[in-house]
C-alpha cells in the first residue's frame, strides 16, 4: 500500500458506520420534520395572493378584434366580460386601463409598440392567504 495509514483509516470509518446509523436516522426525521413546517408556514408568500380577477386583464390596443383572447382591454373602448355563472358586463375599457395600466410603465410601454401585456391585479390588504 501507497499510504500505510490511509487503509487503518477506511476500515475505521466503516467499522463507525453503524453506530452512527440512530443519529442518522434522527437527522432525517428533523430536516423532514422542520421542511414540512417551513413549507407550511413559507410557502406561498409570495404566490397564494388573493387575486382581484379570476383571470388575468389582457391590454392589447386590438381589444375589440375577434382574435383577442381573454379579457381585452385598451384605453377608449367599452368591452364585454364574461363573470361567474355565464353572465356577461360591460365594462369601461378605458376606467381599467387608467388603473391598471397606465401606471405601470413596462404596460405602458408594450402597449405603445402594439404588444401584448397582461397583469393579474393582486389585493393590496391580503398579504398572505386567501
Amino acid at each position: 500500500s501507497i499510504l500505510p495509514g490511509m487503509r487503518r483509516l477506511v476500515n475505521t470509518i466503516l467499522r463507525s458506520l453503524p453506530g452512527l446509523k440512530d443519529a442518522v436516522i434522527m437527522s432525517c426525521f428533523l430536516l423532514g420534520v422542520f421542511g414540512i413546517l417551513g413549507l407550511h408556514f413559507f410557502g406561498g408568500i409570495m404566490h397564494r395572493r388573493c387575486r382581484l380577477t379570476p383571470q388575468p386583464l389582457h391590454f392589447t390596443p386590438f381589444a375589440t378584434q375577434p382574435g383577442c383572447r381573454g379579457w381585452c382591454f385598451d384605453d377608449q373602448s367599452d368591452v364585454q366580460i364574461s363573470i361567474a355563472g355565464g353572465h356577461r358586463a360591460m365594462l369601461s375599457s378605458s376606467v381599467v386601463f387608467d388603473t391598471f395600466c397606465r401606471p405601470v410603465p413596462a404596460c405602458m410601454a408594450a402597449y405603445e409598440t402594439g404588444a401584448d401585456y397582461y397583469a393579474w391585479p393582486l389585493d393590496p390588504l391580503q398579504e398572505r392567504f386567501c
